[in-house]
C-alpha cells in the first residue's frame, strides 16, 4: 500500500509547489494552515472521509491536466476547473474526499454539470456530464466508471483500450492506455457566460 501511494506521488504534482513527492494538502506550503484547524476538525473529517480515487502507478512523471482519466475506484466524475460548468450547486459545507489512502484528504465544494464532446467512430459527439464534482486540489480531471454506470453506461478495458457503452449498447466514448492510464477522448465545451449556481 505504501508503495503504491509513493508511486501515485511521483506521478501528481503538487498543486501549490507544483512539485512531484508529495500530495497538495502535505505540502510544506499548507502544514501551518492544516495545524491551525485544530485536532478535533481533522478528526471527523477522518470520520467522514470516503474513498474517492486511486489511480494506478503510471511510468510517467506528469499526467496532462487537461485529460480525462478513467478511474474505476473513483465515486464520481471530477475536474479541477471551475469554469468547465454549465451549472452548478455549492455544497453547504465542504465534502472532504480521500485520495489514495485514509490520511490524504481533498475537499469538493459544489457539483454540476459540464458540456462535453465524446469521439468515437471518427467523429465528435455532443454529451453532458453530470454529477460531476469540482475538486481544486486535484491534479487531473477523472471519468468515474461507477458513476457512469449509475448513469446506465457500462465500461469494458482490455490490455490496450477502454470502451463506454450506453444503455443500449451504442458506443459513447473510446480512449486509450496511456503510461498505464486509460485516458479518454473527451474534450470540454467551456461556457461563454458565468455558470448558473444553486445553493444546497
Amino acid at each position: 500500500m505504501k508503495r503504491a501511494a509513493d508511486c501515485a506521488k511521483q506521478k501528481f504534482p503538487c498543486n501549490e509547489s507544483k512539485q512531484l513527492g508529495h500530495w497538495a494538502v502535505e505540502c510544506p506550503q499548507k502544514q501551518q494552515h492544516a495545524r491551525d484547524r485544530g485536532g478535533k476538525s481533522a478528526a471527523k473529517k477522518n470520520a467522514d472521509a470516503f474513498p474517492v480515487h486511486v489511480m494506478g502507478a503510471s511510468r510517467a512523471n506528469t499526467v496532462d491536466a487537461d485529460s480525462w482519466y478513467c478511474d474505476s475506484c473513483a465515486t464520481w466524475h471530477i475536474t479541477l476547473n471551475k469554469h468547465y460548468f454549465v451549472s452548478y450547486t455549492k455544497f453547504a459545507n465542504p465534502e472532504t474526499i480521500m485520495l489514495g489512502k485514509k490520511n490524504v484528504l481533498m475537499q469538493a465544494y459544489s457539483e454540476g454539470m459540464i458540456n462535453i464532446q465524446m469521439f468515437h467512430n471518427g467523429m465528435w459527439h455532443d454529451a453532458t456530464l453530470k454529477n460531476v464534482w469540482y475538486v481544486p486540489d486535484a491534479s487531473t480531471h477523472l471519468f468515474s466508471i461507477k458513476a457512469g454506470a449509475q448513469s446506465g453506461c457500462s465500461t469494458t478495458l482490455n490490455e490496450k483500450v477502454v470502451v463506454i457503452c450506453r444503455g443500449d449498447g451504442t458506443v459513447a466514448a473510446l480512449g486509450k492506455l496511456v503510461y498505464n492510464l486509460y485516458v479518454l477522448a473527451i474534450r470540454v465545451y467551456i461556457p461563454q457566460h458565468v455558470a448558473e449556481v444553486h445553493l444546497a
